[in-house]
C-alpha cells in the first residue's frame, strides 16, 4: 500500500510540473506574441527601415501627428555627397524641370529628410526643408504656390506612395528619385498642374539624386 501511495504522489507531483510547465510556456508564448506586436508598433512609429541588402538604397516615411509636416528615413550605402532637389515652378508628374532649388548634403548610412509645408488664403506657401543625421545637418526656406492665379480654387493634392503605403521602398540611388509631389487643382475641373500664369505649373516637388561630379 506505501509503495503504491508513494508512487500516485511521484505521479501527482510529475503531473502538477508538466502542467505548471504547459501553463508557463502557454503565458510566455502569448507575452512574446504581445512583445512582438509592440516591437513592430514602436518600429513603424520611430520610421525603422527594413534594409535585406545593404548595398542598395531605402526610403520610408515616418508617422508624424503635425499637419503639413512628413518625415522620411533614408538609407543609402557607403554615403557620399548627394543633394535633395525642390522645384517649385514648371512642375510636371515626370521628370524633372531646369529651374529648381537644391541642398547638398553628405550623407553616411541613414538620415532623416524633414518637410513642413504652411499654406496661406492668397494661394502661396513656404516650405521648409531639413536634414538630421547628415554630417552638417541643415534647413532651407522657400516659396511656393498651391493654386492657380486668378482661380477660386483652394484645393491641392500631395502625391507620394512612400506616404501612402508606410513601407520601406528600394530605390536606385544613382539616379533621381522622386519622392513627393503637391499639385494645384481646379475642383470645377478637377485637372491637375493647371498653368499658373505666373509661375509656370503650380506646386512643389522633390526628390534626392547623387551629386553631380
Amino acid at each position: 500500500m506505501s509503495g503504491r501511495f508513494q508512487f500516485s504522489l511521484r505521479t501527482l507531483l510529475l503531473l502538477a510540473i508538466t502542467a505548471g510547465a504547459l501553463m508557463g510556456f502557454f503565458f510566455l508564448r502569448r507575452e512574446n506574441a504581445k512583445l512582438r506586436l509592440d516591437i513592430e508598433r514602436y518600429r513603424d512609429e520611430l520610421g525603422s527601415l527594413e534594409i535585406s541588402d545593404p548595398a542598395k538604397a531605402y526610403i520610408r516615411a515616418i508617422p508624424v501627428s503635425r499637419m503639413n509636416h512628413f518625415r522620411f528615413r533614408v538609407y543609402v550605402p557607403g554615403g557620399g555627397q548627394y543633394r535633395l532637389g525642390i522645384q517649385t515652378k514648371d512642375v510636371s508628374p515626370v521628370g524633372k524641370g531646369d529651374d529648381f532649388n537644391d541642398m547638398h548634403v553628405t550623407v553616411q548610412g541613414e538620415f532623416i529628410i524633414e518637410l513642413s509645408l504652411t499654406f496661406a488664403p492668397d494661394g502661396s506657401g513656404i516650405y521648409e526643408l531639413g536634414t538630421m543625421g547628415t554630417e552638417s545637418p541643415s534647413w532651407q526656406r522657400g516659396n511656393f504656390h498651391w493654386k492657380v492665379r486668378g482661380t477660386s480654387a483652394q484645393q491641392y493634392e500631395i502625391h507620394s506612395a512612400i506616404l501612402t503605403d508606410l513601407r520601406t521602398v528600394e530605390f536606385d540611388h544613382h539616379k533621381p528619385f522622386k519622392f513627393l509631389t503637391l499639385y494645384a487643382t481646379v475642383p470645377s475641373k478637377g485637372t491637375r498642374i493647371q498653368d499658373d500664369p505666373g509661375d509656370g505649373k503650380a506646386g512643389l516637388k522633390l526628390w534626392i539624386e547623387p551629386e553631380p561630379h
